[in-house]
């Protein structure tokens, strides 16, 4: 399984494309989202291009 996440200023594209969009506020939330949803399972967090805003780390899960 794979994820693709976009930033708020990604391209439109990206973001059709995307599984979940950030909204520059704690983008590590989104990421945190992304992770615990593969974590189970194994698979790719892709990011689009953009700017991505994090108020906290993200730990990176093994499986990932």
């Amino acid at each position: 399984m794979d994820i693709y996440l976009a930033a708020i200023d990604s391209s439109t594209q990206a973001k059709a494309r995307a599984d979940r969009t950030c909204d520059a506020t704690a983008d590590e939330v989104d990421l945190d989202w992304c992770y615990t949803t593969l974590v189970s399972a194994g698979g790719v967090v892709y990011a689009a291009a953009g700017t991505y805003n994090f108020a906290a780390e993200v730990a990176h899960p093994s499986k990932i």
